[in-house]
């Protein structure tokens, strides 16, 4: 025999709640009864669901059994949790939570099937830089900073993502990870307008080529190319709260220029240092600057997650934690990549 409980939440806790819930895909009902009765097992499996999605061999159909042991769904799988898991997997999907996984048709038993579109979250972003270059308001900045921010608020993603807060700030730069393997792909080759074309850290020269980039995609970033599969996985994390941090002040935000580049290792760099330090002049100790590093969980940067200037993770393997690259010198971009998911897949525990 089962029983109803009734809470009454106020509308900032029902909103909340629902923010949670739909973040993770779960009815309200669903949400309630794992808080109430403490139960992770539903959370773990379906974290384990949508992993397995991630990494699903692209183009093959699958199902949200397929993914799991056959013994494991046969044996340790009630027949709640399986409809549940395929439930709200297919409402997380339908929802556009994650950009990878398209629904498709249902097999010949009835059960519905999914598959992964190795390019789908990269065309995703794009799309998504194109349109906001494409929307800014086209007027100066300075008398109109008004305007710029509310655009900001609506348009700009890390802002989204965090209810529109202007001190959001993306911790790993795709833009810099994308030219570097557009350009390791094409061995350096790459014939746009008729001319070589080396993609730029300079954004002038690199937000033309991005429709280009849109209408050859599929030539450029070959889609079972292995390094194209972990880059996918990288710009599906990118699109989730994990990506993105909130500076205690807007002005640095100037981490996105040179020679920083968004490279969070120099940023993290320049805030730890003592003396001629670009950004640490917004903190008034290194207390605060260890309280920063926590409560935005950054702690994954830094080698055992123990917070200082030299155990700061040297990413891009330059000798040198506050350069972002080294002219001339090939970065070892598959690893770079692994070493980013693995960052934000931590982070991701907490948003």
């Amino acid at each position: 025999m089962s029983k109803s409980i009734s809470v009454t939440l106020t509308n900032d806790e029902y909103e909340n709640f629902k923010k949670e819930a739909d973040g993770l895909g779960l009815t309200l009902g669903k949400l309630a009864r794992m808080r109430l009765m403490s139960d992770t097992s539903f959370e773990e499996t379906y974290d384990r669901l949508k992993h397995l999605a991630s990494i699903a061999p692209p183009s093959i159909p699958f199902t949200v059994m397929s993914l799991f042991d056959e013994d494991d769904w046969r044996n340790n799988f009630d027949t709640g949790l399986k409809l549940s898991l395929g439930r709200t997997f297919y409402n997380y999907v339908r929802g556009n939570k994650m950009t990878s996984v398209v629904i498709t048709k249902k097999n010949s038993s009835n059960v519905q099937q999914y598959q992964r579109d190795v390019l789908r979250p990269i065309r995703f972003k794009i799309k998504q830089w194109i349109n906001y270059k494409d929307t800014e308001p086209k007027i100066d900045y300075l008398g109109n900073q008004s305007i710029f921010d509310d655009f900001r608020k609506q348009n700009d993603w890390d802002c989204v993502l965090t209810d529109g807060d202007l001190h959001a700030d993306t911790i790993v730069s795709m833009k810099f990870l994308l030219r570097q393997v557009i350009y390791y792909l094409a061995d350096g080759k790459i014939i746009w307008n008729n001319t070589s074309y080396i993609p730029s850290m300079k954004d002038k020269d690199f937000w033309p080529f991005l429709n280009y980039l849109l209408d050859n995609i599929e030539i450029l970033l070959p889609p079972n190319n292995p390094i194209v599969d972990k880059l996918s996985q990288l710009f599906e994390l990118s699109l989730t709260r994990a990506n993105v941090m909130i500076l205690p002040a807007r002005s640095l935000q100037e981490r996105g220029a040179a020679p920083w580049y968004d490279y969070i290792p120099a940023f993290l760099s320049e805030i730890l240092k003592l003396n001629k330090s670009r950004f640490r002049y917004k903190f008034d100790s290194t207390e605060e600057v260890i309280d920063f590093i926590k409560n935005q969980h950054l702690e994954t940067f830094f080698i055992g997650e123990e917070i200082s200037y030299d155990n700061i993770i040297d990413i891009h393997e330059t000798q040198d934690v506050e350069k972002n690259f080294e002219q001339g010198k090939a970065l070892n971009l598959s690893k770079i990549i692994d070493s980013y998911i693995d960052i934000l897949k931590v982070r991701s525990k907490y948003f």
